[in-house]
């Protein structure tokens, strides 16, 4: 059963004042935020922080004790959990349910900080046969925003993190030295190959750039001698 309360009810003002909050949420693009962190960030790191060395090296990712979980409890089907300088945060997610119309499936998502639910929202999710996404829905909870700056710092360190790693991965020193055997790659030729060398040009590039460099060098020579 549906119907809406009257003007001038506690009824009516409490919900006036929960549509705004959500409106706010919204606008500040916390829905966003929530779902990028929890399903892009947060749920992968894991397997990172456990299999690969070099995210274990970034010292401003602050995230301790991080854990995910089967639950069974008031509806949820998964647990999240982490510190994040001192403060425990919790993400509580339901399991995916079908809409009465269309083909999307969508969860509900609780933020909660310190046991205090502070942020919830449902999240839809959007599958085809080459990737799975997901995007904010309904904004069903915004308590206070004591969460937010934290969430942003996770969002930021989690993605320079990334790039340090596949930076430390590509720039591994026992995988150069292998590429080096393999291709049978001088210490001569990487001394003399330039930094903005393309690696789709060829070696013979490479070479007749050496050469003009070594003619210049010869020609700036002559003029001295003839001065």
């Amino acid at each position: 059963m549906y119907g809406e309360p009257r003007k001038g009810t506690e009824a009516y003002k409490v919900k006036q004042l929960a549509d705004a909050r959500k409106k706010q949420a919204q606008e500040k693009g916390l829905d966003k935020l929530i779902t990028d962190v929890y399903f892009e960030k947060l749920k992968g790191l894991a397997d990172h922080l456990e299999h690969h060395e070099n995210w274990k090296k970034y010292k401003h990712l602050e995230i301790l004790n991080l854990e995910e979980e089967d639950v069974s409890e008031n509806n949820y089907k998964s647990k999240l959990s982490f510190d994040y300088r001192g403060i425990d945060y919790t993400l509580l997610r339901s399991s995916r349910n079908t809409p009465s119309y269309g083909d999307d499936y969508y969860y509900y998502l609780d933020l909660y900080r310190d046991s205090k639910k502070v942020f919830g929202l449902m999240v839809k999710e959007y599958s085809d046969e080459y990737s799975t996404t997901y995007s904010p829905g309904l904004v069903t909870a915004y308590a206070n925003d004591e969460w937010v700056t934290d969430f942003i710092e996770i969002q930021k360190h989690y993605t320079m993190a990334s790039k340090a790693a596949e930076i430390a991965y590509a720039e591994d020193a026992d995988k150069t030295r292998k590429l080096k055997e393999e291709f049978g790659i001088s210490e001569e030729e990487i001394s003399r190959t330039p930094d903005s060398f393309n690696g789709n040009n060829s070696v013979q590039e490479t070479e007749h750039f050496t050469k003009k460099w070594w003619f210049w060098v010869l020609v700036v020579i002559g003029i001295i001698i003839l001065l």
